[in-house]
């Protein structure tokens, strides 16, 4: 009996080492494994890196972004990533400046220059304008149209005529252009929202009594036409 005994505690105690030896090599081979991980991504981090930047010193802004998401996808705090981007934003953002007058007493006045879906567009106003209103009214006031309401009175606007041959992003939605939008003093688009010509004015439903004008500085990835 006290062999039987023995023979199964040794069975026990055989399998018990066995256990504990098949979970210290899982346990191995699972750092193993985040160990290569951990490398792979270093190297592709460290190869894109350089890839991006030379994309960026030849000029090809969308390779070199896409190449900086890339790394954003695998190591999304990566900080030299982040600031290649933000970096290359405020160069598409310099490029391509023009200078026009849009004057208070007209109503939609060509830039001459046409934006482009998904680039960025920077739209910067100087200047003051006068705003005038004159219109008899009775005891009860004037109650401001409803497409009036939308944006400050006076107010610097603008509006893309959207280009019907121009190719479409897919998903795109054919309200997200052509129609008006608030500048004021400033408006920046990271992402156009449709490809065709700008178009700016002040925000009133009667220009013509209007006086003054404002010099709007137009940049980004645009088209001078």
């Amino acid at each position: 009996m006290w062999r039987v005994v023995i023979i199964v505690a040794t069975a026990c105690c055989t399998l018990a080492l066995l256990n504990t030896h098949t979970a210290l090599s899982q346990a191995q081979k699972g750092k193993d494994l985040d160990k290569q991980h951990d490398d792979i991504v270093k190297d592709f981090v460290t190869r894109t890196h350089k890839l991006a930047l030379q994309y960026q010193q030849a000029g090809q802004y969308n390779k070199a972004k896409e190449s900086a998401e890339l790394i954003l996808k695998v190591a999304p705090e990566d900080a030299q990533a982040k600031a290649l981007l933000d970096k290359m934003h405020k160069q598409e953002l310099a490029e391509n400046k023009k200078v026009v007058k849009v004057l208070a007493n007209q109503s939609w006045q060509k830039t001459g220059v046409q934006v482009l879906e998904g680039k960025p567009v920077s739209i910067e106003a100087q200047g003051n304008w006068v705003f005038k209103m004159s219109r008899p009214v009775g005891p009860d006031g004037l109650e401001m149209p409803d497409d009036m309401k939308k944006f400050p009175l006076g107010s610097l606007i603008g509006i893309i005529e959207v280009d019907e041959n121009a190719p479409k992003k897919e998903g795109k939605r054919e309200k997200d252009g052509g129609r008006p939008f608030l500048v004021g003093a400033q408006k920046v688009f990271d992402s156009a929202p449709a490809t065709g010509f700008l178009y700016l004015k002040m925000h009133d439903t009667d220009e013509t009594d209007n006086q003054g004008q404002l010099s709007v500085t137009i940049s980004g990835q645009v088209r001078e036409r």
